[in-house]
């Protein structure tokens, strides 16, 4: 059986990368067996809270890099808050602006007709829709 440093050891020579302290804090943070969605601030203020010394800029890096390997999604909100995401199989987002919270909406509850073609070169990666709520009336 693996014991956790292989464990993780074996999750970043998958995704391409370095096994670092402050990267198994992180994983070790995140991997709870459900998914979430969180800042950067979020996770730094619970790993604070737990003692697990590492800076916010660390995070974001760490953030970022597992955004770039597909490990993690990256939503992008109204006002510039960014928000990650931990669940990567297809769905979409409804955002609250009021509570600044995401909540999943399955993949197969939207469907999209007809696509634009992309330009030439390029090709289509993923598609990002995000549904903002406001309070009724």
């Amino acid at each position: 059986m693996l014991d956790k440093k292989d464990k993780f050891n074996s999750f970043f020579k998958r995704a391409g990368l370095k096994t670092t302290r402050q990267r198994n804090l992180v994983v070790e943070q995140l991997l709870n067996g459900r998914n979430r969605h969180f800042t950067a601030e979020d996770l730094y203020e619970e790993m604070k809270s737990k003692r697990k010394n590492i800076s916010l800029a660390t995070i974001y890096n760490t953030l970022h890099s597992f955004v770039d390997k597909k490990i993690l999604k990256l939503v992008s909100v109204k006002k510039g808050k960014t928000i990650f995401c931990t669940n990567m199989k297809n769905h979409y987002h409804f955002f609250n602006s009021k509570t600044g919270k995401l909540i999943d909406i399955p993949f197969k509850d939207i469907r999209i007709n007809k696509l634009p073609k992309p330009p030439i070169g390029t090709k289509i990666d993923n598609i990002e829709i995000t549904i903002n709520l406001v309070k009724k009336n």
